[in-house]
């Protein structure tokens, strides 16, 4: 199991005089270290997010908004078998939320309906040292997923580490390939 200290940063190696930077000078990259008092205040500034977690892939909590007691391995358990979790949907703090969306690193639910709505969407990266790296947030309107996913990807790559490239999945990928050809 990844120890609580082994998440912190730094997330990129520093780089030495003369070396040039891994990537380009005019991005943000994450702080030199990330104490978790750092992690919850960042986590804090994100009005939109009514709560929101880091935690390691073990279920070990880095960072989190609240106080109540949460299963964070069960949620990092989800993204284990595609099936059971939308079969079952996700609970997280007494609360059961149906899957939207199942689409590695991201998995969106909402539970609710119209106004009394609330989503929570869970986010999986690495950290520097190759560990898994997840943040869960719940979200309610006038938030809406993209809003909140796109916020915790941008969070996720600035201050913990980096999220595997995206692609489309092997269907899509056919589809695709099938409507080049037409």
């Amino acid at each position: 199991m990844a120890s609580f200290s082994s998440v912190l940063l730094p997330l990129h190696p520093q780089v030495s005089s003369g070396e040039e930077p891994r990537q380009p000078p005019h991005l943000h990259l994450p702080p030199v270290s990330l104490t978790p008092q750092t992690a919850r205040r960042l986590l804090q500034q994100h009005k939109e997010w009514s709560l929101a977690a880091v935690f390691t892939g073990g279920g070990f909590s880095v960072a989190a908004t609240f106080t109540e007691p949460a299963d964070f391995l069960a949620l990092a358990r989800a993204y284990d078998s595609r099936e059971k979790t939308i079969a079952n949907g996700i609970s997280f703090l007494g609360h059961t939320y149906p899957v939207t969306r199942f689409a590695p690193p991201l998995i969106i639910c909402r539970r609710g309906t119209g106004e009394d709505t609330e989503g929570l969407a869970v986010l999986k990266g690495s950290s520097r040292m190759g560990e898994d790296l997840l943040l869960v947030a719940v979200y309610r309107p006038p938030a809406v997923s993209a809003s909140a996913v796109a916020q915790m990807r941008r969070f996720f790559v600035s201050h913990l580490g980096t999220l595997p490239a995206s692609s489309p999945s092997k269907a899509v990928q056919q589809l695709l390939a099938r409507q080049r050809r037409m």
